[in-house]
């Protein structure tokens, strides 16, 4: 079983878009100084990389198991665009956000282990496993507190916009999209693929229209790919113009010819759902 044939012309677009993008940031030779400059470019990579994911998902008759790639291509494109306003301070708070988190989460391993011994049930990890995250923490950390000082001898050290630690930016996820004018990107994208994510009832559709029949499918059902390909598509050409942004290259018209097939085969896939709807009278 392949994907239906109206199909074919947008895989092919948003492959081509991938491949040409790949080529483009390959092509830069953008001016890589520090680490700010550089957590862009493995970001721009990572986006590019779940886009590579996406199309093959879709391409295989799973684009309603796709939401969840997609969402994680807007949250790394939010990232990118923030860093970008202050690439080496906010790239330093990105590092030191996943420092805080490990530990916080050992602390939650040791507590539930403790919690488990009080009540006579297994612990979540032994003694010895539990010796051996704790040292691995140290090793970390003892490459971290290095890596920061040197950072912060070149006055790079971490900032957020916000009060929280335990993110990037100390905001919540909808006040970051809204501090970086990404609102709809929230709305539109990533809020609504959380419920895939999250497996909330409103993910279940095809399941329950299957159990109302009588059968349950399992394997490629080749759901309408327009949402999440659209996602991506915005989320890469983002992605691209951070990048001519922050380095200075002046390549906006090669980025809206990378960006034109994707974008017109977009509209030509959903013309015909659009006549397709019902009209209603003014």
């Amino acid at each position: 079983m392949t994907h239906p044939p109206e199909q074919a012309a947008l895989f092919a677009a948003h492959d081509r878009m991938l491949h040409e993008a790949v080529e483009w940031l390959d092509a830069t030779h953008a001016p890589i100084k520090g680490i700010g400059s550089r957590m862009l470019m493995v970001l721009a990579a990572r986006i590019l990389q779940l886009g590579s994911a996406l199309q093959r998902l879709c391409e295989t008759g799973h684009a309603g198991e796709a939401a969840p790639i997609a969402r994680a291509m807007v949250s790394a494109c939010v990232t990118l665009v923030y860093i970008a306003e202050d690439r080496g301070n906010r790239a330093a708070a990105y590092m030191e956000t996943d420092r805080l988190e490990r530990k916080k989460r050992i602390r939650l391993i040791k507590e539930a282990g403790e919690a488990a011994k009080a009540k006579g049930t297994p612990p979540l990890y032994s003694d010895a496993e539990l010796t051996a995250i704790e040292q691995k923490d140290v090793e970390l950390s003892a490459i971290e507190d290095q890596k920061f000082a040197v950072l912060a001898k070149h006055g790079v050290v971490p900032t957020r916009l916000g009060p929280r630690k335990d993110t990037i930016s100390g905001l919540n996820e909808r006040d970051l999209f809204e501090a970086m004018n990404a609102t709809y990107w929230y709305l539109a994208y990533y809020k609504l693929f959380s419920d895939e994510v999250h497996v909330s009832s409103n993910a279940l559709s095809a399941e329950l229209v299957e159990q109302l029949s009588g059968q349950s499918l399992v394997g490629a059902k080749f759901e309408n790919p327009f949402h999440v390909l659209t996602a991506s598509r915005e989320m890469v050409f983002n992605t691209l113009e951070q990048i001519d942004h922050a380095f200075g290259l002046g390549q906006h018209d090669k980025l809206d010819a990378i960006d034109a097939p994707i974008l017109k085969a977009l509209l030509a896939f959903r013309e015909p759902e659009a006549q397709a709807a019902p009209k209603t009278e003014a």
